[in-house]
Order: C-alpha cells, then sequence, then structure tokens
C-alpha cells in the first residue's frame, strides 16, 4: 500500500518537471536567449556616450563647514558611481533624477557615467555665513547639460562683520586721518574746561569741615571737664 502512494508520488513530479521544462523553452523562444539579451544590453552601453560630471567646493577660509548640494539629472536614475577624497562609492538617484550628496570645505566630488545632452539642475543649500559664486556671479543654483567638459566650481567667499553698534568707537586709523584743525578742540570746549568745578566737595570746604569738627570736640572737652567739677 505504501508503495503504491510513492509510485504516484514519483510519477506527479515527474509530470510538473516536464510541464515546467516546456513553459520555459516557450518562454525563451519568445524572449530570445539570455545570452543573446546580455550581449545587446553591453553593446549598448558601449555605443552611449557617457561623461564625468566634476562639482568643486572652495571656500576663502580655514572654517570647517560642511555644504548640502542637491542633484537633479535628467535620464539618470539608479545608482551611479561617484569619488570623493579619493574613495569610490555610489549616489543613488531616485525615480525623478534627484540625489544629494555634503561637501566640506574645500572638497569636489565627481559623478560617473552620466549620459551625454542630459540636463542637470544643481543646487548649494545657502550658508548665511558666506556668498556663493559660480563663474564669478553671486548665485547658488546652476542649470546645464552633460557635455565632455563638466568641471562645475562653488566658490564660497566669507561675509565680513559689519559693526551694528552706534556708539562704537573710531578705529585708530580713524583718528590718525583726522586733521590738526579736527583734533583741537573747538572754543566751547575751552570755555567750559576754563569754568571753575561746580563740585562742592573742593579744598577749601575739606578744610572749613575739619575745623569745624575740632572746634565741635574742643568745646565738647571742655564741657565735659566743667561738669566734673561742679560735681566735685
Amino acid at each position: 500500500m505504501q508503495r503504491k502512494y510513492i509510485y504516484i508520488l514519483v510519477i506527479l513530479i515527474t509530470i510538473i518537471l516536464n510541464v515546467s521544462d516546456y513553459y520555459y523553452q516557450e518562454n525563451l523562444k519568445k524572449e530570445g536567449n539570455p545570452d543573446q539579451i546580455a550581449n545587446e544590453f553591453n553593446n549598448y552601453n558601449e555605443a552611449a556616450i557617457l561623461y564625468p560630471l566634476t562639482i568643486v567646493n572652495i571656500q576663502n577660509d580655514n572654517n570647517a563647514q560642511v555644504y548640502t548640494y542637491k542633484l537633479k539629472i535628467d535620464e539618470v536614475r539608479g545608482a551611479y558611481r561617484y569619488t570623493k577624497n579619493g574613495e569610490e562609492n555610489y549616489m543613488l538617484f531616485a525615480a525623478n533624477g534627484e540625489a544629494s550628496i555634503t561637501l566640506k570645505s574645500n572638497e569636489s566630488v565627481t559623478i560617473y557615467d552620466l549620459p551625454d545632452g542630459a540636463n542637470y539642475v544643481i543646487t548649494q543649500q545657502l550658508n548665511n555665513k558666506y556668498k556663493t559664486y559660480i563663474n564669478s556671479i553671486e548665485m547658488n543654483v546652476i542649470e546645464g547639460v552633460v557635455t565632455a567638459e563638466n568641471n562645475i566650481t562653488f566658490n564660497n567667499i566669507a561675509i565680513e562683520f559689519t559693526p551694528t553698534n552706534p556708539q562704537e568707537k573710531p578705529n585708530e586709523s580713524e583718528e590718525e586721518n583726522k586733521t590738526p584743525e579736527e583734533n583741537k578742540p573747538n572754543e566751547t570746549e575751552q570755555e567750559e574746561n576754563k569754568k571753575p568745578s561746580k563740585n562742592p566737595y573742593t579744598n577749601d570746604f575739606v578744610i572749613a569741615y575739619l575745623i569745624i569738627l575740632i572746634v565741635s570736640l574742643a568745646s565738647l572737652v571742655i564741657y565735659t571737664k566743667i561738669k566734673i567739677k561742679k560735681f566735685e
């Protein structure tokens, strides 16, 4: 009884394998040979014209800054090889061709195998401590087309400090640049300097105060002695 079930199971497995092989061969006839498909794909890649694109991030001081770049490249999606600081990695582009990467001060990145003629938009996130220039023009967004020469430089210049306190004293250079006449005090200042001081605590006042104090003490001593004699 057990052998009967085993024979039935073997027959079913054989039928399933034959049917699967039949459908596999039919699909190969419709879609073509796998080796042929792979060769056609490789020939397409060899025929396509691909170029690299380099982004250079320059900064005019040594402060540690991190810049975020957003990219949008037409006809690009999936993982693309890139190099940064001599290290190779892969950048993942979304289905709409968007990706992002961060660069530190004076770093650069090169993305490889981009299709010739693809439109791109590169945006650097603004930094309130620096002004960004591309081709000597102040801007942080550039649009272009992938060609044989794609070297884009973002030049970041530090914004100089401007004093906002109106009571801030002028620097020494401004004082030195004044003419002798400007450095002289005006007549009103001279007249005010000649006037006697209105401060009540002058030397004469202090002397008078000391004399009064001494006289008061002497009177107190004399009065005390007279009082003592009366009691005696």
